[in-house]
């Protein structure tokens, strides 16, 4: 089934996992990447891979009816920035900050520590090496890790809201000029 032929008849049911097609299930980032048009995959190029990285593990750890819930946030997630190391530490950021009190408290606030050092370290810089967008990109994906198993321990709920959270700060720049085939936000509003 392409789904890219006809949006308005096909109504995706999120699912738990990667997929080898959209007819044996999706996820939330392969929803994202049929409806930009892109290969299907969990990886979509149309949403920062830090975004991304937060929208598959929330995916995989929520309940069939939250996960549903995760679908109006692509057109945000779309249209926010696609590259940046800034951005992944911010989004690393938003995610520990989500984070309730309790036993790992103390895993958070050192990954949120790091996570500062290394958003200061880049502040400095106009440009980094590649080693250094490594570090970075490791740093986030690190905090994200902790803040996502901190927060799956309070509820659900809460990792929907954090996810909800992240595109809100992230995504608050004006989408770039768009050359996608059709315009995602009105793929996506048809869905939900």
């Amino acid at each position: 089934m392409d789904l890219s032929d006809d949006l308005g008849t096909v109504k995706p049911h999120l699912s738990r996992g990667s997929h080898m097609t959209y007819a044996m299930g999706t996820c939330v980032m392969e929803l994202a990447s049929v409806l930009a048009g892109e290969p299907f995959s969990d990886r979509p190029e149309c949403i920062h891979p830090t975004l991304a990285k937060v929208a598959r593990m929330v995916n995989d750890q929520v309940g069939d009816d939250e996960r549903q819930r995760l679908v109006p946030l692509l057109p945000q997630m779309m249209g926010g920035p696609r590259s940046g190391e800034r951005v992944g530490l911010i989004i690393a950021l938003t995610c520990l900050d989500h984070a309730p009190s309790g036993p790992s408290q103390r895993k958070v606030n050192r990954h949120r520590k790091h996570v500062l050092r290394r958003l200061e370290w880049i502040n400095g810089r106009d440009r980094l090496s590649p080693l250094g967008r490594i570090r970075c990109r490791l740093e986030a994906h690190r905090a994200i890790d902790a803040a996502v198993v901190a927060t799956r321990r309070r509820a659900e709920r809460a990792l929907t809201v954090m996810l909800s959270d992240v595109v809100r700060i992230c995504c608050w720049s004006p989408p770039a000029p768009d050359t996608r085939p059709a315009p995602a936000g009105e793929r996506v509003a048809s869905l939900v």
